[in-house]
């Protein structure tokens, strides 16, 4: 059985016979469409793997967002202890001058 990786392309000619590489159009046929469907499953790869990159662009943008928001919280936080506390510490140490 010859192989179809030769170092020569096959060459078809004018007439409808078979190319020289011993194939029939049936095995070629099938042949184009087996790589037909192979190129069809490559494209939607390629539209769901964008899919992906966008969805996690969204995703990460996102995080970055709500971790902003996470930070201001936290320090609008240690503010308020702070605005608590210190009056509380204020009159402590002004209790303690006083004594």
């Amino acid at each position: 059985m010859a192989s179809i990786f030769t170092s020569t392309p096959a060459r078809y000619p004018e007439s409808n016979s078979e190319p020289e590489c011993g194939m029939s159009e049936k095995e070629i046929a099938r042949i184009d469409a087996a790589m037909n469907n192979l190129a069809n499953l490559m494209r939607e790869q390629s539209r769901t793997l964008n899919k992906v990159l966008i969805t996690l662009t969204k995703t990460q943008t996102i995080q970055v967002s709500n971790s902003k928001r996470i930070d201001k919280l936290e320090s609008d936080k240690i503010g308020l202890v702070l605005l608590i506390f210190g009056p509380v510490i204020a009159v402590a140490v002004a209790a303690l001058k006083v004594m």
